[in-house]
């Protein structure tokens, strides 16, 4: 090349363009709407580290159990450590997040993006519900995100995750969202009501932002699809809000109760050619429950809850597990050709009906607690239900129940907590004492 081009074009490369200028802002064009949601949102979105004290091995690397990844340990480090993310959602700390990111730490510490670190104290947990709330050790106000609203979105919006995938700290991605209204099972766990989406999120990821166009958080990612590309979930805000009350004032989310049992309509043909598979049929709406006062009887047909059309007990009880004491619920209810809108008041569950509730779905009544012929402490059946889950599965007079639902059974208080916790499960981990033998079982709750 002869020199002249060779200087010519060295000069070229050289050059700024013409809209570049030394010290200038992006100019508006560069500043997209996702770039300003950024800006505003990433400030509030933590690393967090955590330490078990367990030498632990990673479960999203060693492949995990079933379809999907609850990717928690998605980070690289010393002995026990976790990488996760979580959101400020107050100035004074306070940072929601998943649960599966925090279980088992001993301790728990924040990085923002300035730097800045802090450790954190667990104000409450739901395994359930996969959400945790921490608070950060500091008197100094901390940039928190502004909370949207989840209802409402549609499928094709943008929306942009933030996380920290692999340790990757403040990584960016954007999507749409896919789907509402998804369920998941996981491990014995149901979780109803997520956001589908296809941002790209990663191990690393879980407790982290996914927000709208205007950076308001309306997600907290959870989930991925293992073996699929672009299919992650969220958590939406608005029953995260719900559940992160509950958990700021009490420490847990409050068993609830509605006083609703229903049927799959598929058991009543008549009604099926009328209504296809849609809305499930009220069996019992018990005396003086919430459903009662809301007007439901029994024969009535719900079709839908906050708009959610019901196809099955199953997505029912799944819907229902998110449900927080104090919420309104919009039944639309269909009773002998016409229909009708209730509004029902979910309440605090009654203790008292907690023992009416072991016989009726798990077919058990306990007696006798503590220590039991010397070991360790728990609750001996006096009565199985014929006809009952127990019962199909060999429990009997005698059995001793050492936990049930994670819950060490030492005294009638443990066993009445531990139903009202189990009220919208569909299943219930039990560890069963018979003789010397200890057996861990998953007892389906089923209605009378």
């Amino acid at each position: 090349m002869a020199p002249l081009a060779a200087a010519w074009i060295a000069a070229w490369i050289a050059a700024p363009s013409a809209h570049a200028q030394d010290d200038a802002p992006p100019s508006n064009l560069r500043r997209t709407p996702v770039v300003i949601a950024v800006e505003k949102a990433a400030p509030a979105i933590v690393n967090i580290n955590t330490e078990s004290g367990e030498d632990e091995a990673n479960p999203f690397f060693r492949g995990g159990s079933g379809d999907f990844d609850w990717f928690n340990r998605g980070g690289r480090g010393g002995r026990g450590a976790s990488l996760g993310s979580g959101v400020i959602v107050h100035p004074s700390g306070v940072i929601l997040t998943n649960e599966h990111v925090i279980a088992r730490a001993n301790r728990i510490r924040i990085r923002l993006i300035d730097d800045r670190e802090y450790d954190c104290d667990v104000i409450g947990a739901d395994t359930g519900l996969d959400l945790a709330v921490l608070r950060a050790r500091t008197n100094t106000p901390l940039p928190a995100a502004a909370l949207g609203k989840s209802s409402g979105l549609m499928p094709g919006e943008t929306v942009i995750a933030i996380g920290n995938p692999f340790g990757l700290e403040s990584t960016v991605t954007t999507g749409v969202v896919s789907a509402t209204n998804r369920s998941l099972k996981h491990e014995g766990r149901s979780y109803a009501d997520l956001i589908q989406t296809d941002a790209s999120i990663n191990p690393g990821n879980s407790g982290g932002a996914l927000l709208n166009i205007h950076g308001e958080l309306i997600g907290i990612n959870t989930a991925i699809i293992r073996d699929g590309q672009g299919i992650g979930f969220a958590i939406p805000v608005d029953r995260a809000r719900r559940v992160m009350a509950d958990l700021i004032r009490f420490g847990e989310v409050r068993p609830h109760y509605t006083g609703l049992a229903l049927d799959d309509l598929s058991r009543w043909d008549k009604r099926q050619l009328e209504f296809s598979d849609t809305g499930l049929l009220v069996r019992k709406a018990y005396e003086g429950s919430p459903a009662a006062e809301a007007g439901v009887r029994p024969g009535d047909i719900v079709i839908s809850v906050d708009g959610r059309k019901l196809k099955s007990t199953d997505e029912y009880r799944d819907l229902e597990a998110g449900f927080t004491v104090g919420q309104t619920l919009r039944l639309q209810v269909w009773r002998t050709g016409r229909t009708f809108a209730a509004n029902l008041k979910v309440a605090e569950f009654p203790p008292t009906l907690a023992v009416q509730l072991a016989w009726r779905r798990l077919g058990i009544a306990a007696a006798e607690y503590g220590a039991v012929e010397g070991g360790p402490p728990g609750a001996r059946i006096s009565r199985v239900r014929p006809g009952s889950a127990a019962a199909r599965i060999g429990m009997k007079a005698g059995d001793v129940l050492l936990k049930l639902g994670g819950r060490e059974l030492r005294s009638p208080d443990d066993f009445l907590a531990a139903m009202m916790r189990l009220n919208s499960q569909n299943a219930a981990p039990v560890l069963l004492r018979r003789g010397a033998r200890v057996y861990y079982l998953t007892l389906p709750l089923e209605e009378e």
